[in-house]
């Protein structure tokens, strides 16, 4: 992939391995995950390697908007006349000088030559130094060049743009609902570097000193994993017992912790929404909308003491298998895979049905009470924008226009009226998305309500904690302050007929 060869060449350089995985991005944006799984298959590379080139890609991709604008201030050629793989150099080059100053920029400069010497010859070499040399040579060159950018007449969405790397369109659209102050802010901290969150699988810890003796290897094979300290999320005190940060978990797929199913990655926020919001009870029937990979399937297992049903539905073949690795591993027993299209009605029409006998649901094949239970529980976490996980996924600021969003908002419309279909009279379905966009959710809930003829309405009298502070949260937009740098949506609908 990407040219890149398994065996070791000699001493690696990992500025060249990161600099093959952004002219393969630049050249067909794609998941920047996919691009650096290749790179990491190199059996040369270190693990401080590895970690140099995932901050180094991430960071350069993060801020490229803010890198072009510095670097065609500073060169005598157009932007359009460089050649690709040295504008990619430039780019990780002016990314170490602004935010990796752990690196002399002495360092920076003749690594970036000879890498240009190398792939594109002597006067490519020459142009990259002069570049640099201006660069390097501006102390804390990022406060005049700022100053500069608000003194030339920019309007206020130009300017963020530009300084924090964010696609002019999408600056406009929240600031129309946001305004400028609080936009900033969001791109501010959705650039700021992410943290991941390992949560214990309790399925299969067995018992306190279990427990502790799980945390502790955790802590020993995790580089600067520590305990989550979030009090609480929008006025709901968050159980932190199985949940961690780390800076990094591109060792934990590695250990036996993760290999054996007794921790996992998942994300903050969708704990919250299924912990608080879907609130699954043992012996319940529930559906998850949307599942793979599963860690919400995994986690509302979990939360049921896998008694009961859940079934989960994706579209994707490959996401289902991958899916279904996860919940065995896991250890989830109460989940049944279903591989269906919500976008269309009657999705589950069809399907292998179940039936209760007390609390547990049995497989039916010739009772002839088989049949899909009226769900208690509908979880839908839809297809989305994704403009939330900006900080961990750089790409996505990129990634979509205004007619994607709208055309997401039609999806996620379909997927509700259709899911909707299966909620039992009275029950609750969560709609869930990790995006900052007011088209594919608050306005998207206000909508399908509208249009569900009396059928749905959003549960103001839910409180997904205790007292009066979450009275008002049974339809939330949750903002990166309030989660370590990432963004989510979640509404509580109640069906209230048939």
């Amino acid at each position: 992939m990407m040219g890149f060869k398994r065996d070791n060449p000699g001493k690696s350089n990992p500025r060249l391995v990161a600099l093959k995985i952004l002219c393969s991005y630049f050249r067909q944006p794609a998941s920047l995950k996919k691009y650096l799984s290749g790179a990491f298959m190199l059996d040369y590379l270190s693990g401080l390697d590895r970690r140099f080139i995932f901050n180094l890609v991430k960071g350069t991709v993060r801020h490229y908007m803010l890198l072009d604008h510095i670097i065609t201030g500073f060169s005598v050629r157009k932007k359009s006349n460089i050649d690709p793989r040295i504008m990619n150099i430039l780019r990780m080059a002016v990314y170490q000088v602004l935010f990796m100053d752990r690196v002399p920029g002495y360092s920076i400069v003749d690594e970036s030559v000879e890498m240009a010497k190398t792939i594109s010859g002597k006067p490519s070499a020459g142009f990259v130094n002069a570049v640099l040399r201006k660069i390097t040579g501006r102390e804390d060159i990022l406060v005049p060049e700022m100053q500069r950018l608000k003194k030339s007449g920019k309007s206020s969405a130009e300017v963020i743009s530009i300084r924090y790397s964010y696609p002019l369109w999408l600056v406009k659209y929240w600031i129309e609902y946001y305004g400028v102050d609080k936009t900033e802010k969001i791109c501010t901290i959705l650039n700021s570097n992410p943290v991941f969150n390992i949560r214990l699988n309790e399925l299969k810890i067995k018992d306190e000193k279990h427990l502790d003796n799980v945390k502790k290897e955790l802590f020993e094979e995790i580089p600067r994993v520590k305990h989550l300290s979030y009090p609480e999320i929008s006025g709901v005190r968050f159980d932190t017992r199985s949940t961690f940060l780390a800076g990094s978990t591109m060792d934990l797929e590695k250990s036996r912790l993760y290999r054996e199913g007794l921790v996992t990655v998942h994300n903050l926020l969708s704990q919250f929404a299924v912990n608080y919001y879907l609130n699954p009870n043992p012996g319940e029937a529930i559906l998850d909308v949307c599942a793979a990979p599963g860690g919400k399937t995994a986690y509302a297992s979990q939360l049921m003491k896998n008694r009961g049903l859940i079934i989960s539905v994706d579209v994707s073949s490959s996401r289902i298998e991958l899916m279904q690795e996860n919940l065995v591993r896991m250890g989830v027993e109460n989940a049944v895979i279903v591989n269906a299209d919500a976008t269309r009605k009657g999705f589950l029409t069809g399907r292998i049905k179940y039936w209760q006998d007390g609390i547990r649901w049995k497989k039916g094949t010739i009772n002839e009470n088989c049949r899909y239970p009226e769900f208690d529980r509908v979880l839908v976490d839809a297809p989305c924008s994704s403009l939330g996980t900006a900080s961990k996924n750089p790409e996505v600021k990129y990634s979509h226009s205004m007619e994607d969003i709208k055309r997401l908002a039609g999806i996620q419309y379909k997927i509700l009226s259709n899911s909707g279909e299966y909620l039992k009279e009275g029950g609750r379905m969560v709609y869930y998305t990790c995006t900052l966009s007011p088209i594919e959710n608050k306005l998207l809930m206000e909508s399908f309500v509208s249009k569900s003829g009396g059928s749905f309405i959003i549960d103001k009298d839910f409180y997904p904690g205790e007292g009066e502070s979450t009275k008002n949260c049974s339809c939330i937009e949750i903002m990166p302050p309030e989660a370590g740098g990432e963004a989510a949506f979640i509404c509580v609908l109640k069906k209230v007929k048939n």
